[in-house]
């Protein structure tokens, strides 16, 4: 694929995007104008590093070993480039150009040719994890519920932060359960409620309820909404909103406060 137009094609029989990914890079690496070939798949161009190329690709290299073994032929760079990245400039995302073709051309001897974008299980073998640091770290993102805090906030913050997600804010019932001798008394401050959660502190006292000028249900929703959230506003919002409750409470809001 070379100046907006597809220059050469093929089809292959495989349940692995893997080898469809090998062959691409072996018919580019052949074309007798490509200096710089581009792909997206970190497992295709990492066999190609390791010279463990599937038997597709490497046939067709195989044919052409005469023209590649020639003093005149060029050697050919093979730039891995991130998959389905935008392009924010003038200049065209050639990468997305020849994944749109492709595309178009998959499955093209059973049914014809589809231009449609394909989706479901012909594509869940794409960039199959090889490496223990990516397994590691697929099973972490997998497993992790909660967002680390933005990198644009302060350390204070990203305390807080943390201390919301894990429900160790202090509160009333928090630091009486912790600390019953120096916080003997668990009720609110504003209304003497007994057991005063954190919740409680946000939007369950009566006191308060005016001031939020939502209702405790949609404060509480929007509330559990924030926690999971990656966006800067909402974890600003929501230590904000935390920190006043705690200040109306009479309890330190410093970070490593009890």
């Amino acid at each position: 694929y070379t100046d907006r137009k597809c220059v050469i094609a093929c089809s292959i029989r495989s349940d692995n995007s893997k080898i469809a990914e090998e062959v691409a890079i072996a018919q580019a690496i052949i074309s007798p104008k490509c200096r710089y070939v581009i792909s997206d798949s970190q497992s295709a161009i990492r066999n190609y590093a390791r010279g463990r190329i599937g038997p597709k690709a490497a046939n067709i290299l195989l044919r052409k070993a005469n023209l590649i073994s020639s003093e005149e032929f060029e050697e050919r760079y093979i730039i891995w480039f991130p998959a389905h990245t935008p392009c924010a400039s003038l200049i065209p995302n050639l990468n997305e150009e020849a994944h749109r073709v492709a595309r178009g051309l998959t499955y093209r001897t059973r049914n014809g040719a589809s231009h449609e974008v394909l989706g479901g299980d012909e594509w869940w073998e794409r960039d199959r994890m090889f490496r223990f640091c990516d397994i590691i770290q697929f099973y972490q993102k997998s497993r992790r519920r909660f967002p680390p805090p933005s990198s644009t906030l302060d350390r204070s913050q990203e305390v807080d932060w943390r201390r919301l997600q894990t429900r160790t804010f202090p509160n009333p019932k928090h630091l009486n359960r912790i600390y019953p001798e120096l916080y003997p008394d668990d009720s609110c401050k504003l209304c003497s409620m007994r057991r005063a959660t954190l919740e409680h502190m946000l939007w369950e006292c009566t006191q308060i309820q005016d001031a939020n000028a939502v209702s405790p249900e949609q404060f509480g929703a929007h509330w559990r909404a924030a926690l999971i959230s990656s966006d800067r506003t909402n974890q600003i919002w929501a230590i904000q909103r935390v920190r006043e409750a705690a200040e109306r409470q009479g309890l330190s809001t410093a970070p490593g406060a009890a």
